[in-house]
């Protein structure tokens, strides 16, 4: 295979992750010729803000085009390379966690485009800024998805297997757990009779600082000072069994990255 510039693309999938992309493909200039999914409405909503053809119907699914970006859940991929009609297309997933040789069995020309960004449909992002962390079986396909993940987003990596799924990992410390982490203490807030609104500047304050600064520089509380009095009063306010254990782990964390009783 030549490094080709790849310009017409079906995408497989209607969800949070194929309708950004179907956006920055199509803002980028990149023909979108199909989109493909299980999903009637959602596959029909897409396609028409897109002005596209869509199907529902893996027997419908265009044969022509220059790539079939598969957008759509991990558990997902290896069911839908084994319905795909076709033989030895560029076929790309979005997944961080599941390997590029999972095409191994329906083509000889497939990568990853991965983005490393949470991603809801419903809420405009500026892709621009999105990275995309990319890998092809071939150094002429890498380069291939180089240039289209260039065309999406200024922010653009090689990243194999291992690479991507270490930035997952991270990526779910950075993300899913710091959200759920918000979510446990807003509502502990509630529950004492605060209100959680009074957290947002402080929110807004720890995020701007880690931007701006390693994290690990700008860490504050009792845990880093060592003031245990607040701990165990702090451990005698909760009531959750479950909550305690989140607030000694990430107590006793912070205290061994520290060395807080070497300091004492």
């Amino acid at each position: 295979m030549q490094n080709t510039e790849i310009d017409q693309i079906v995408i497989i999938g209607s969800g949070n992750v194929a309708t950004h992309y179907a956006l920055a493909l199509a803002n980028a200039g990149v023909s979108i010729t199909q989109i493909v999914g299980r999903k009637a409405k959602g596959v029909k909503s897409l396609a028409k803000r897109i002005g596209c053809n869509y199907t529902t119907d893996f027997k419908q699914i265009e044969g022509s085009a220059g790539m079939y970006l598969l957008a759509i859940n991990d558990d997902a991929i290896a069911r839908v390379i084994e319905r795909f009609p076709y033989k030895n297309k560029i076929m790309v997933h979005t997944a961080a966690s599941v390997d590029a040789s999972v095409f191994g069995s329906k083509t000889n020309h497939y990568g990853v485009m991965y983005p490393l960004q949470s991603l809801s449909k419903d809420i405009p992002i500026d892709f621009n800024s999105v990275p995309l962390l990319v890998e092809g079986n071939t150094e002429e396909l890498t380069d291939s998805l180089i240039t289209l993940a260039g065309k999406m987003t200024n922010k653009v990596q090689y990243a194999d297997g291992n690479m991507r799924l270490s930035a997952h990992v991270s990526a779910v410390f950075v993300n899913n757990f710091v959200n759920h982490l918000w979510a446990l203490a807003q509502q502990l807030a509630v529950e004492n009779g605060v209100d959680p609104r009074l957290f947002e500047p402080l929110m807004a304050e720890t995020a701007r600082k880690a931007l701006l600064n390693p994290a690990e520089m700008v860490q504050t509380g009792p845990a880093l000072r060592g003031d245990y009095k607040t701990i165990e009063r702090h451990m005698n306010l909760i009531e959750s069994p479950q909550l305690k254990n989140i607030y000694k782990s990430l107590t006793d964390s912070i205290i061994n990255m520290y060395n807080t009783d070497d300091a004492l």
